[in-house]
C-alpha cells in the first residue's frame, strides 16, 4: 500500500519558542489521545539505538524547549542578518520508536520568517494504517494538526510515481486524500462526489474525497483528485 503523509503549512509567522513549545506540547498530547500509536516519541538521532535512549517526555515543557533550542537549523541568528533575511526558527524531528510497518516520524518547524519558506507540521504515517485508512479516523489526527499550527493549508497524501521513459524525468505528483483549507487563504470549496466537505471551527474547511485510504493505481481517481487539487487554487506557496 502507498505510505502516506500528513502536512500543514504555514507562511512566516515570528513566535517566541514558548509559543512553539505550547504548540508541539498539545499537538504531541492529543496525538496520543487518538491512537495509541503516537504515544512515545524520541528525537532522531544517528542511530536507532541513540534514538531510543533519546526519549521524550510529553508534560516537559522544559524538554520540548530543549529540543526545540537544538533545532535552529544550523544558521546564524546575528540580530542584522535575521532583520534582513529572517530567522529559520525553531524546529525538531522526532520517531515514534517503532519499526517497519509501525514507524511514525514527525518534523516541526515553528517561528520561520524566512520569505518563502514553510513553517510546518509533517507525520510520515505508518506504512500499516490500520484503523487510519478510514477518513473519519484520519480527520481526527488531522484536526489536532490544524488546531495546534492554525496553517493555511494541511493535506494527507501519498506520491504518485507514474512509469518512465528512458532519458526522461519519472513522472510524480501529490495525491491527496484529505485537504484542510483556511478561510484565510480560500473561499469555500467543492467537492466531486463522493467527496464530502465540513466546517472545521471558524477556521476553514477540511475537503474528503473519498472515505477511505484510495488506491493511487487507479486513473480515475488520480484525475480527480489532481482536478479538486487545481480547483482549491494550492499554488505551494504561503498566504499574503
Amino acid at each position: 500500500m502507498a505510505r502516506y503523509k500528513l502536512a500543514a503549512y504555514w507562511g512566516p509567522r515570528a513566535e517566541p519558542i514558548q509559543q512553539c513549545v505550547d504548540r508541539l506540547q498539545y499537538l504531541l498530547s492529543a496525538l496520543a489521545r487518538e491512537n495509541k500509536i503516537f504515544g512515545t516519541w524520541h528525537e532522531t538521532s544517528h542511530t536507532r539505538e541513540a534514538a531510543i535512549r533519546a526519549n521524550v517526555a510529553l508534560n516537559s515543557r522544559e524538554r520540548l524547549q530543549q529540543i526545540l533550542e537544538k533545532g535552529r537549523g544550523g544558521v546564524s541568528e546575528d540580530p542584522e542578518r535575521v532583520k534582513k533575511l529572517g530567522s529559520i526558527g525553531f524546529t525538531c524531528n522526532l520517531w515514534n520508536g517503532r519499526t517497519d510497518d509501525e514507524s511514525v516520524t514527525l518534523s516541526f518547524q515553528c517561528s520561520c520568517t524566512v520569505p518563502r519558506l514553510w513553517n510546518l507540521v509533517v507525520i510520515e504515517l505508518p506504512r500499516r494504517l490500520g484503523g487510519l485508512a478510514a477518513a473519519e479516523e484520519m480527520s481526527r489526527i488531522l484536526v489536532p494538526v490544524v488546531r495546534c499550527s492554525d496553517p493555511d493549508w494541511a493535506e494527507v497524501f501519498t506520491v504518485w510515481i507514474g512509469p518512465s521513459d528512458p532519458g526522461k524525468p519519472i513522472p510524480a505528483e501529490n495525491i491527496d486524500w484529505i485537504v484542510y483549507l483556511s478561510q484565510r487563504c480560500f473561499s469555500v470549496p467543492r467537492t466531486e462526489a463522493p467527496g464530502e466537505i465540513a466546517k472545521l471551527d471558524d477556521r476553514g474547511w477540511i475537503v474528503v474525497m473519498q472515505p477511505e485510504a484510495p488506491d493511487t493505481e487507479n486513473d480515475e481517481y488520480r484525475k480527480r483528485a489532481v482536478r479538486m487539487r487545481e480547483s482549491f487554487g494550492l499554488r505551494g506557496l504561503p498566504c499574503d
